[in-house]
């Protein structure tokens, strides 16, 4: 959440929806947990909403959720370095065209964005296939290192 509290739950998910969309789809912005509690809490799991618009990350840690739609062909997973509100710092990848804008890759989904193998740095902490708040993005940077200066694809740094 964005006062970082951290809430495990279950999401009921259809069978082939993936968490992106699922999340994307919220049309009141409510997230519905079932077995669900503060980590650090002592209460007992129960029923919970949460305002989607709160979430910074969102995860499945024992991989039972595709985080994104399968891939489309053509597309790469570009690494970035994805800079949130208030200074965090993850490393990652998106999957985009070889020579698609971030900004283009961001605004095809309305609020959450998957980022496979996610890193929080500077701690190394690997986070694995996450689905991200792009609210909570401060700016993006690609990670490309095949461009030369001055080149049309030059790495570019845009803000979500």
């Amino acid at each position: 959440m964005r006062d970082g509290t951290v809430v495990e739950g279950q999401v009921q998910i259809g069978e082939d929806q993936s968490l992106v969309s699922h999340l994307n789809s919220r049309r009141a912005g409510w997230v519905i947990l079932t077995r669900a509690m503060r980590a650090k809490g002592d209460e007992y799991p129960g029923h919970m909403i949460l305002q989607g618009q709160h979430v910074v990350i969102a995860s499945a840690p024992d991989h039972n959720v595709v985080m994104a739609t399968g891939t489309i062909a053509g597309t790469v997973e570009r690494g970035v370095e994805i800079v949130l509100v208030g200074g965090r710092m993850i490393q990652g990848y998106l999957h985009a065209a070889a020579q698609q804008r971030l900004s283009d890759v961001v605004s095809a989904f309305p609020h959450f964005v998957a980022v496979s193998r996610a890193v929080l740095q500077p701690e190394g902490r690997a986070l694995g296939d996450i689905v991200l708040q792009s609210g909570a993005v401060a700016f993006v940077r690609d990670l490309r290192t095949d461009t030369a200066p001055g080149d049309a694809a030059q790495t570019e740094t845009e803000n979500w």
